[in-house]
């Protein structure tokens, strides 16, 4: 087996146990490439792969828009992108579970009693105005 640092075609770094942001840093540092010529290079804003390098995916509302990033970012560096996409996947599901809003237990009575009381007070509020507007 290969090394680890090894910087031909990488199919032992999908092997190692590290993350995907750490296999496409050391990948595009072997080449001594910085983000901002790889963003020029294969058109993908630096502040998408500042994400993906550091494995910090707060400052986006679905991770899953990264995913193309990843493969396109994969393929530039040379490296297999489908393994590297499902470890992408991989890390991001816990994320999506959490993230995903528990719906409240339905609250039947109160929920009829204020609709109720709503639309008892626009009714109210309707014939008012349109008795104001008769008197004039």
């Amino acid at each position: 087996m290969e090394p680890q640092h090894d910087s031909g075609r990488q199919g032992a770094d999908l092997q190692s146990p590290l993350s995907v942001g750490a296999i496409l840093r050391s990948q595009r540092e072997a080449r001594q490439m910085t983000i901002r010529e790889v963003s020029q290079r294969i058109r993908i804003p630096v502040r998408y792969l500042t994400m993906l390098e550091a494995n910090d995916y707060g400052a986006i509302a679905d991770e899953l828009y990264l995913l193309p990033f990843v493969r396109s970012y994969a393929d530039f560096l040379g490296l297999d992108a489908a393994p590297l996409s499902a470890r992408f996947l991989r890390a991001i599901a816990p994320l999506e579970k959490i993230a995903e809003p528990q719906a409240p237990p339905p609250a039947v009575d109160e929920s009829r009693r204020g609709r109720w009381f709503t639309t008892a007070a626009v009714m109210l509020f309707v014939a008012l105005a349109l008795y104001l507007v008769g008197l004039k």
